[in-house]
């Protein structure tokens, strides 16, 4: 075992003595120290006696400084003259700085022994090292030969510096206390190594400061770990078996088996290396054969190729033999694998569903049960067939028709007809046998209206005479058929109506309702006069309207249509009479502030009251999609006792009348407008004979 002791850096002082100088006469002078002074007897061949430090020599029986001793300044019986210092070995007057006197000396308080820091602190010395001062702090010198390696006061360690650089030498070559430090052993210590074998042993450091590795190293004592310690290539010698080794065994059963060397290097139980085919335990497991597919001679359930549950027996090397299917049983399944459902169990198969002959002659479906019998023959959803499927004595109910039978029915224009119930029980196209005439439709659906027909009022000498009711007149017929008099249906056929007014009214013709694209014109009082109207299409639809002030007289009008159309047509009429001023004037949607002055002798009563008072006109007309909706009126800022009411221009009556609603003299009426299109007038009127001027306001929708 390599042994290192504490280093420490030898610190040696050398004292050379260059020149010494006396100032006896107060003159440089050069001195070499006498021989007289030396303790050797004065020769050269040897040291200051021992005892004085480096740089002191001994004078008069004492170690003294010739360089600041003032007794001996330069040498030893060389005093300086009263008043002088000594420095440097030389008498002077004063201290040249850094120096300062001291007992008659120039001293560095840095550096001197005697005088450390200040003066009269003396530096001690220690066993083998003289007192010292470095930068005003006492140390110690180490004196040649000597070294302090332990810390402690003193150099206790004798040492030659041979080198300052180590070598492989069994020596300690740079005085540290340390031998051979830097390599990886010092030569002849105790070290570790490896040995021949692989394994940690020990032995001595070689020559080369290198562990004896290889056959010098001394092997380890064997252990219990699974390898070879001791290089004699036997695996934990000593121990009953190689740790984790495997080893061949007999079990308690005789069987072949395998044991296992455990961490205590001793075996393990043993384990049965295997099973043999011969219906036994052979490996004491509890388990018969179970390195085989199955125990000799055993039988087990399988799985059958039909997929019941059959089974097999163990045959002599251990193999499953063939599945045995079993016998057929009621369940809804193959069992034997016969490829045929409960046969021999009944006389179908569970749960199978099968056609039948029902009550009423249809395919339904029967119910094989649980006992493997045919359940009740269920009719099936009745189909479209003409039949009576589901045998309720009804041919293709939850259909529009029995498929391929005649219906009676009513034709798109109204006349009895027939009907054949299609293949898909949905009824066909409804037609008459022959054509009604003056219906202006195509009653036995052959595309062409009123065939056979002549139409009575196919010109204007021959048209029909209208007697105008209080309300709304309305007409119907076709134009299919006629022939074109008129010039503003450009070429289509038209029919001819005529109507007489007894006084000027305002009077609104249309054809809402018509199934075609029509057109109105209008002659006045012979079939001579040109058209004073020709109309087209009114309120976004193919109908048309006539809106006029007619005075009194006989009109001729012709229901005609656009370029070549033709069909059947409604003819409406509405009319309500002008006030005696002869003015119809158009009342606004919303609200519409009123005023006016009448005048003259009236021609029109309202509901509520009747005189000869005149009257003002106000009217609107609304179309067919009309949602109709709230009227309001009032002559609140009236002069005179006015008189206030709404007509409707279909029924001819008062939807609403007023005198002095609003206090004498001012009227106020509300009613409530229908929906569709119509011809509604608002009169102002007057109470009995009272006319003047009115002020107020109309709300319509």
């Amino acid at each position: 075992m390599r042994v290192f002791r504490p280093r420490r850096v030898l610190a040696m002082a050398t004292v050379f003595l260059v020149g010494l100088a006396g100032c006896a006469t107060g003159g440089d002078s050069g001195y070499v120290l006498p021989d007289a002074t030396r303790e050797d007897g004065g020769g050269s061949d040897g040291a200051d006696t021992p005892g004085c430090p480096p740089g002191q020599v001994r004078c008069a029986g004492a170690c003294v400084d010739p360089l600041s001793n003032p007794q001996h300044c330069g040498g030893c019986g060389f005093a300086c003259p009263s008043g002088q210092l000594c420095s440097s070995g030389v008498c002077v007057g004063s201290c040249a700085p850094p120096l300062v006197a001291c007992s008659g000396s120039c001293v560095d308080t840095q550096t001197s022994a005697d005088h450390c820091g200040s003066c009269g602190h003396a530096c001690p010395g220690a066993v083998n090292a003289d007192g010292a001062c470095e930068g005003g702090v006492c140390a110690t010198r180490c004196r040649p030969g000597w070294a302090d390696v332990d810390g402690l006061p003193g150099c206790e360690y004798a040492c030659d510096f041979g080198s300052s650089t180590e070598s492989c030498n069994g020596a300690d070559d740079d005085c540290d206390g340390a031998i051979d430090e830097g390599f990886p052993c010092a030569i002849g210590e105790p070290v570790s190594c490896t040995t021949s074998c692989g394994t940690t042993g020990s032995g001595n450091c070689t020559i080369t400061c290198e562990p004896p590795n290889g056959p010098g190293c001394a092997p380890p004592a064997e252990t219990c770990d699974g390898t070879d310690q001791d290089c004699d290539t036997v695996c934990d010698n000593g121990f009953g078996c190689c740790r984790g080794q495997v080893g061949a065994c007999t079990t308690s059963l005789g069987a072949p088996g395998a044991r296992t060397c455990g961490a205590d290097c001793s075996w393990g139980a043993c384990t049965a290396s295997g099973e043999a085919c011969n219906g036994a335990d052979d490996d004491g497991d509890g388990l018969c054969d179970e390195d085989f597919e199955c125990c000799l001679g055993s039988t087990g359930a399988c799985t059958t190729t039909c997929g019941s549950t059959g089974s097999r027996s163990c045959s002599t090397t251990c193999s499953w033999g063939t599945c045995s299917p079993p016998p057929e049983t009621c369940n809804g399944l193959d069992d034997n694998c016969n490829g045929l459902c409960d046969d021999g169990a009944g006389e179908c198969c569970r749960g199978a569903s099968g056609p039948c002959s029902t009550s009423c002659g249809s395919t339904g479906t029967r119910t094989c049960s649980a006992s493997c019998g045919w359940g009740a023959c269920t009719p099936p959803p009745e189909t479209c067939n003409g039949l009576d499927d589901n045998c309720n004595g009804v041919c293709d109910e939850g259909y529009s028709c029995c498929a391929g039978t005649t219906l009676a029915c009513t034709t798109s224009c109204g006349t009895p007809g027939t009907q054949t119930c299609s293949g898909s029980c949905s009824a066909g196209t409804c037609c008459a046998s022959a054509e009604t005439c003056g219906n202006g439709c195509d009653d036995n659906c052959n595309g062409s209206v009123d065939e056979g027909c002549s139409t009575g009022n196919d010109s204007c000498g021959s048209a029909t005479a209208l007697t105008l009711s209080a309300g709304r007149t309305t007409v119907t017929g076709t134009t299919a058929g006629a022939t074109s008099d008129e010039s503003c249906g450009s070429g289509a056929p038209d029919v001819w109506y005529r109507f007489t007014l007894s006084r000027t009214e305002l009077v609104v013709l249309n054809t809402y309702g018509s199934t075609y694209d029509t057109r109105l014109a209008l002659r006045a009082g012979s079939c001579a006069a040109a058209s004073t109207n020709c109309v087209d299409d009114a309120c976004g639809t193919l109908q048309s309207e006539i809106i006029a002030t007619l005075a009194a007289g006989t009109y001729y009008v012709a229901v005609d249509g656009f370029s070549t159309y033709s069909g059947a047509f409604t003819l409406n009429i509405e009319h309500v009479p002008v006030g005696n001023d002869g003015l119809a004037r158009t009342l606004a949607a919303g609200t519409t502030a009123l005023s006016g002055t009448t005048s003259g002798t009236g021609v029109v009563d309202g509901s509520c009251r009747a005189g000869t008072a005149p009257e003002h006109l106000y009217y609107w007309t609304q179309c067919p999609s009309a949602a109709g909706g709230s009227f309001s009126a009032d002559t609140c800022g009236a002069s005179y006792d006015s008189v206030i009411y709404l007509r409707s221009g279909a029924t001819g009556a008062d939807l609403a009348c007023d005198d002095d609603g609003c206090g004498y003299p001012g009227s106020r009426i509300t009613a409530t407008v229908p929906s569709g299109f119509g011809l509604f007038g608002f009169y102002v009127d007057g109470f009995g004979a009272n006319a003047g001027t009115y002020s107020g306001s109309v709300t319509r929708p």
